[in-house]
């Protein structure tokens, strides 16, 4: 069975002041600053507004639908967070997996410049002993070309002392002058082909032979009395064998054919 309090004046009155204390700050946590009592608006927490009417203005704002727009609010802030957050996730699985795809590639390039490095040093070492046959070839070339030069220069010699060339032309294609000097001479017959100056010294040789009345298939071991001491001896075909400046060597030592 229920049972009763039955409150004395002084009592209620401190139940009641109780109770405003208490519900004072939730009136003013609800915003509510005053409580029409009687058609007149009275500050809501000021004892003069009955219990009921604090309690019934603030139930009011706890009534379904009072906090819609809030919580709509906060479910829309919470969507977009979420979208937002589900955003940022699948940025970053991307990005992991681009850094994935990036280390792969990193390391495939990294393979690739060693490779390159190591055809760098190849090419590198192939450049040094390509330029070191390149030397080697021009100096070898400019000692033959040297050799070639004082060889032309001696044939130039001995076709002049034989008196095997005479159409001399200077720098210009003009023929020489009969005033022209020694070095000039000289100059004309180097110009000239060594082939051409060979024929001409094999040609003086022939003539020389004929005005002694020696036949050049003929020629005797030793010399006709008057033609000087006896000099090597060679048959035609080793002669023919032997370079141009060993055959101008034969003639100036007074070679003789042996048939």
């Amino acid at each position: 069975m229920a049972k009763f309090k039955f409150f004395g004046m002084s009592e209620a009155d401190a139940e009641i002041k109780s109770a405003d204390a208490a519900i004072n700050p939730l009136l003013v946590g609800a915003k509510i600053t005053s409580i029409d009592v009687n058609g007149k608006p009275v500050p809501a927490t000021s004892d003069a507004v009955p219990l009921a009417l604090k309690i019934s203005s603030l139930a009011a704002t706890f009534q379904d639908g009072a906090g819609d727009a809030a919580l709509r609010e906060m479910t829309r802030n919470n969507t977009l967070l979420a979208e937002q957050a589900q955003a940022l996730e699948t940025r970053a699985v991307t990005a992991e997996t681009q850094a994935a795809t990036l280390t792969r590639e990193n390391a495939g390039l990294g393979g690739q410049v060693v490779a390159l490095e190591a055809r760098v040093a190849r090419l590198t070492a192939d450049n040094a002993e390509q330029s070191a046959l390149r030397q080697t070839a021009n100096t070898e070339a400019g000692r033959v070309t040297a050799e070639l030069a004082a060889l032309n220069t001696e044939i130039s010699k001995k076709a002049l002392a034989f008196n095997a060339i005479t159409a001399l032309r200077d720098a210009t294609g003009a023929a020489l002058s009969a005033q022209a000097t020694d070095a000039e001479k000289q100059a004309a017959a180097e110009r000239l082909p060594v082939a051409e100056k060979l024929t001409a010294i094999g040609g003086a040789v022939t003539f020389a032979l004929q005005r002694a009345g020696v036949r050049a298939e003929t020629t005797p071991a030793t010399p006709p009395t008057g033609l000087g001491a006896a000099g090597p001896k060679l048959a035609r075909e080793e002669f023919h064998k032997l370079s141009p400046k060993a055959q101008t060597a034969f003639f100036d030592s007074k070679g003789q054919f042996t048939d």
